[in-house]
């Protein structure tokens, strides 16, 4: 090696490890906001030791004996630019975070994806980001979602899932339905229920998915569910929502949302403790429109 490239190898070592510093100086910073926001509501980190990673969560269990709704983080922050991976995918805004301080339920669970709040061995290094780019819904990650789903076996649950959370969601509830038969509902913000569709529309490589999408439809179709999307959304838009009812076998238990002013990840804070109100529930052939008056406008509800 040459002198000068010698030079520029210590530069860049150099360069890196700065940025790195910085990048987990404010991945703290973040994780310490994230909890303090959910300790208002009574919200305490705990942090799973899976057989593939770590998983970060925030709990609140005020009644043992009763319901446990359980939100799942998004993709974070897992690109810098649309083809360069990001060091870490912890979220950096609190947009779950600040949705979850308004749900007042006895017992909520926020569950970070892996590599999100927490120092893991298996997050860094070479090829380490396929965890949270191309690989994040493989085997290993959705097994170690599961892992953590097993502490809430005994209780019911209701699931959310936010963004490409809601792709994790789907896994989870297949997973605990057929383990334990106690899931009640699912609810989905701007989520994508369809990776295939979502890669078409913004001219990507689909992600790796372990799990075979017909058997999902099949065990999915008969919970109850709302999916809720924003007009705005140019990242996750309604046509992801739509394709992914379409391939469910029975259609009357879903729910599809539109909120005019939304987009990806504003319109929602505001709305979030209205929207909770409604329940996920099967209908036969009915279609309805509801208007609300205050901060938004439910302009379309469909049931199929």
């Amino acid at each position: 090696m040459s002198f000068t490239a010698t030079i520029l190898m210590k530069i860049l070592k150099i360069i890196l490890l700065i940025l790195f510093t910085g990048c987990t100086a404010n991945y703290e910073t973040i994780a310490n906001k994230t909890s303090l926001i959910a300790a208002r509501q009574g919200l305490v980190p705990k942090i799973y030791q899976t057989k593939n990673f770590k998983i970060y969560t925030l709990q609140k269990i005020s009644n043992p004996k009763a319901k446990v709704r359980i939100y799942f983080e998004g993709d974070g922050k897992a690109f810098i630019t649309r083809n360069i991976a990001s060091p870490n995918p912890t979220p950096t805004s609190y947009f779950l975070i600040n949705l979850i301080a308004q749900d007042h339920s006895a017992n909520v669970i926020y569950i970070a994806r892996p590599c999100q709040f927490v120092q893991d061995p298996k997050c860094y290094g070479v090829g380490a980001e396929k965890n949270w780019t191309n690989g994040r819904f493989s085997k290993e990650v959705i097994d170690s979602i599961n892992e953590v789903m097993m502490d809430f076996r005994a209780h019911n649950i209701e699931l959310i899932g936010y963004s490409g959370g809601a792709n994790i969601m789907k896994y989870a509830a297949i997973s605990s339905q057929k383990h334990y038969g106690n899931v009640l509902n699912l609810r989905t913000i701007a989520g994508n229920l369809n990776n295939e569709k979502f890669s078409q529309i913004h001219h990507v490589k689909a992600e790796y998915e372990f799990y075979d999408d017909e058997s999902l439809s099949q065990r999915l179709s008969k919970i109850p569910q709302i999916h809720f999307v924003g007009g705005s959304d140019e990242i996750i838009p309604e046509i992801i929502a739509q394709s992914y009812r379409d391939k469910l076998p029975v259609k009357n238990c879903v729910q599809i949302i539109k909120i005019p002013t939304a987009s990806h990840s504003s319109g929602w804070e505001e709305n979030w403790h209205e929207l909770l109100k409604i329940k996920p529930s099967c209908h036969q052939n009915k279609a309805q429109k509801i208007e609300k008056t205050g901060l938004f406008t439910i302009k379309e509800v469909k049931y199929v």
